[in-house]
């Protein structure tokens, strides 16, 4: 599957997810599956404030978890309105769990921890 110009890997039923949201809204994907090797390289350079879980427990590792966003822009940046919401309700409807609920207001995302997040499993999963 490509979104965004971006050819991506990961678990079946994320790609399915993927497929149906990008027929209603426009958004890129930042990351998808992730090697081993690719993971502890995150996880071992992040920076302060950034959410990388440990080796081993990502879900992005078996392919079952995806970051969104539209243009170069987080979904949940200040910066973004409307489409934010619009991204998020897609990708829910679709069937992606959004990892952390950003807070609202007017209608708008905000920062929050992660909210690019999504994944095919349960919240704290």
């Amino acid at each position: 599957l490509t979104v965004g110009g971006k050819k991506v890997f990961a678990a079946s039923a994320v790609v399915n997810a993927l497929k149906i949201a990008s027929k209603s809204v426009s958004f890129k994907i930042g990351s998808a599956y992730r090697s081993c090797a690719h993971q502890e390289f995150l996880y071992s350079t992040k920076s302060a404030g950034a959410v990388v879980s440990k080796p081993g427990i990502s879900n992005h590792q078996p392919g079952n978890a995806v970051d969104v966003n539209s243009g170069g822009n987080l979904i949940c940046s200040n910066a973004q309105a409307k489409c934010s919401v619009e991204i998020v309700e897609a990708l829910e409807a679709a069937g992606l769990n959004h990892f952390n609920k950003c807070s609202t207001r007017e209608g708008d995302y905000y920062t929050g921890k992660d909210c690019v997040h999504f994944s095919t499993r349960p919240r704290g999963t």
